[in-house]
């Protein structure tokens, strides 16, 4: 992933968590502050859908639409565990569009890599935001980090599971095969074996 692959005005970058202004608050642990401005290309694109998209789709009343368009970018943008999470679901959300919306995606390699490129990208940053919560977890100054990054976790895995399953159909559907990357531990053809043959 060490290249640039530019997928509907989202071009991902390899790093799997945004580059960090000077640390103003040292003793404050994995959820230390950060200035947006240290967010990339990928990142702040991401960080768009997600206000303009993902954040519309997901409510269902009016305290989910605050919490999830107002109160949690905001928090977010003060804490990089949070926006970590929210540019998980936004990169996942992006995949579920194109996947979605492109019957022809399992056609067009460069689409499928694409997609492929944001998920990992999406797991990139899902990983970061567990291993910061795990490291914040026990002390009460981080509450509101760990509530707001509860709900867009259990969002992300379930989108991304939604994700690899559309395609994972979509490729059977039509006799191709897919990156096994790109496969749910349930669809890979490997995974029955190696259950039932314990390798």
């Amino acid at each position: 992933m060490g290249s640039q692959l530019s997928t509907s005005n989202v071009s991902v970058s390899s790093s799997p968590e945004p580059r960090r202004t000077k640390d103003m608050t040292a003793g404050m642990g994995a959820a230390c502050h950060f200035s947006v401005q240290a967010l990339g290309a990928t990142e702040l694109a991401l960080l768009g859908h997600y206000l303009s998209h993902t954040s519309r789709t997901i409510p269902v009343d009016a305290v989910d639409r605050y919490a999830l368009q107002i109160g949690i970018p905001n928090l977010a943008f003060h804490n990089r565990t949070v926006m970590s999470s929210l540019l998980a679901l936004a990169a996942v959300s992006k995949c579920h569009g194109l996947a979605r919306t492109d019957a022809a995606a399992l056609d067009d390699g460069a689409l499928l890599a694409g997609i492929g490129e944001l998920l990992e990208f999406a797991g990139d940053h899902h990983k970061a935001s567990l291993r910061q919560i795990q490291a914040t977890i026990q002390s009460s100054a981080h509450y509101e980090a760990v509530l707001a990054n509860a709900p867009l976790m259990v969002f992300y895995c379930s989108a991304d599971h939604a994700v690899r399953v559309r395609l994972a159909r979509a490729a059977r559907l039509r006799g191709v095969s897919l990156p096994g990357d790109l496969y749910t531990v349930e669809w890979k053809p490997s995974a029955v074996l190696e259950g039932i043959v314990g390798t």
